[in-house]
Order: structure tokens, then sequence, then C-alpha cells
């Protein structure tokens, strides 16, 4: 005799059966729509984990006191990095306005890291600076300091305009006055018409 469940037995079964697969499928569609809201991490280039955060053709910054210009930096590519808050700059070109009498100075380098919070410029080679009354000089590497107008360099420093020639090392320069102080291996020539 084979045993066969009435109707009366199946269905409380069926009603069990039919509860746990309820409950299992609301419980699928509410894990979904939580993890749906949450966005998922993007995994980023391996060159970009510590690349800049932004670069540009082409920039120009320029800094005012009491109204009046005091310097005007361009270069021909930055890249700034938000990490040390520096830009790093190529082909660049800064014009410092120094006194009415003296004219402005401007200088040239390669490259130079502008730091963003100090408004210094950190020059790592290559400088040149030139000015009015034949003001040339040249320097390795050289700091240029927002808050003194001081442009320091440290090495081998060769500096001429129409009364003198010096070459030394250590060199400290007032872009506005034109105050030029080196400390080391001092080696000047005086032009005939200055002792005049």
């Amino acid at each position: 005799m084979v045993y066969s469940p009435s109707r009366m037995e199946r269905s409380p079964r069926i009603k069990w059966l039919l509860a746990a697969a309820l409950l299992l499928v609301l419980s699928l569609l509410v894990s979904y729509y939580r993890n749906a809201g949450t966005p998922r991490p993007v995994d980023a280039p391996p060159h970009a984990v510590n690349g800049p955060a932004a670069a540009m053709e082409g920039m120009r910054a320029a800094e005012f006191r009491h109204g009046v210009k005091r310097w005007d930096l361009t270069a021909e590519r930055a890249v700034y990095d938000n990490k040390p808050d520096r830009t790093t700059l190529t082909g660049v070109t800064l014009v410092a306005a120094g006194k009415r009498s003296l004219g402005p100075l401007t200088l040239v380098a390669p490259q130079a890291e502008f730091m963003n919070a100090s408004k210094d410029l950190i020059l790592p080679a290559g400088v040149v600076v030139t000015g009015e009354r034949r003001l040339h000089f040249t320097a390795g590497q050289a700091v240029f300091s927002n808050a003194s107008s001081l442009l320091t360099a440290r090495g081998s420093v060769r500096y001429k305009d129409e009364l003198i020639q010096v070459e030394g090392e250590d060199m400290v320069f007032d872009t506005e006055t034109r105050a030029l102080q080196l400390k080391q291996n001092v080696r000047a020539t005086i032009q005939p018409r200055a002792v005049r």
C-alpha cells in the first residue's frame, strides 16, 4: 500500500515552502538595493596613483601689494600637484618690478617649482637674469622669496652691469633695490667709467 498525503496534510507544507521562498527572494532584493546605492571603488591606472591633479599649457600669475604689481610669472606649461601643494613649471619667465628708477628684472629658467601657499619660486638650474643698465647674471640653483623679494643662489654666480663685473658663490640679491651680496670666493672688476 502506497501512502499518499491528503490535501489537508499537503497544504501546510506548501504554505511553509512558499513562505520560505518568499523570504529568500525578499532578502535578496533588499541586499541588492542596499548595495546598488553604494558606488563601487574604481581602480585607478597604475601611473595615476601619485600623478598630478591638473596640467595645463600656459600659465600666468601676478602678485600685487598696495595696488602695485610686484612680479609677473609666466610659464609654457604648468603641472599642479596637490600633495606637496606646488606647481611644476617649464619655460619660466619672472618679471620682478623693482624700484622705478631701476626698472624691471627679467628672470628666465627652463624649470621651476612654484610653492602655491608661500608663492616662492624654486629654480633648480639654468637661471639667467637681465635688466636695465646692462644688468646680466647667471646662476645655477636659485630661490625667489615672495615675502622678501630676495633671490638667493648657491654655487657659482656671474654678475655684471655697466659699473661692475663680479664672480663668486652664495649670492643674495634684492630684486627691488638691486643690492648684491656674494659670500664666498669673490672676484670683482670695476669698469673704468665707474671710477670717474
